[in-house]
């Protein structure tokens, strides 16, 4: 990260934005986070982009370049993988929907169905992005996330009801505690 928010300066780059995770605060998340939380996370994932920011923001320190940087916390986005084998099938939304097609209507939820997670479309995360790159943002660093909750039982749901609004699939949903959803729902 160092290294890019090096050069991208040196050379006079306009605007660097840089991804990271809400992660960063606490896991798992929970209560209100604001910008101005204080990071709790030890994982090394979560540790890991902190140290990022950290690199990129002391290249962008200066008064003068501050206004040139945005760091975006981002939630969980949910998107079509960018091209073919990119492996993106662990993150719930991709696995839901490709389990939807490949087994034919069936879906297993693998961690706890009332697990809530934070998500954010990536129409929406390009919207962020656009303003940051056409109008900036006043504060170097911005959390990027919907507000509110979805359990992993109402995101099988919401796929259930799109798998069959578009493709006329319909789904049985599975899971731990969880009692198989009836296929005419």
């Amino acid at each position: 990260s160092a290294m890019i928010a090096r050069a991208s300066r040196r050379v006079g780059v306009k605007k660097f934005i840089q991804f990271s995770t809400v992660h960063i605060y606490c896991s798992p998340l929970a209560g209100e986070i604001t910008e101005s939380s204080v990071p709790n996370n030890f994982h090394p994932y979560a540790t890991s982009n902190l140290a990022g920011e950290f690199a990129v923001s002391t290249e962008y320190a200066s008064q003068e370049l501050s206004n040139r940087l945005n760091v975006l916390r981002i939630s969980n986005v949910i998107a079509a993988p960018v091209a073919d084998g990119i492996n993106c099938w662990s993150l719930a939304a991709n696995d839901f929907c490709r389990q939807v097609v490949q087994n034919k209507g069936q879906l297993s939820i693998q961690s706890a169905p009332n697990t809530s997670r934070d998500f954010v479309s990536f129409d929406h995360l390009m919207r962020v992005i656009n303003h940051c790159i056409r109008k900036g943002n006043k504060n170097r660093i911005l959390n990027v996330s919907s507000g509110t909750t979805m359990t992993l039982k109402e995101l099988s749901s919401l796929v259930k009801s799109r798998a069959k609004a578009i493709l006329n699939i319909d789904v049985s949903v599975e899971g731990p505690s969880l009692e198989s959803f009836s296929k005419k729902g």
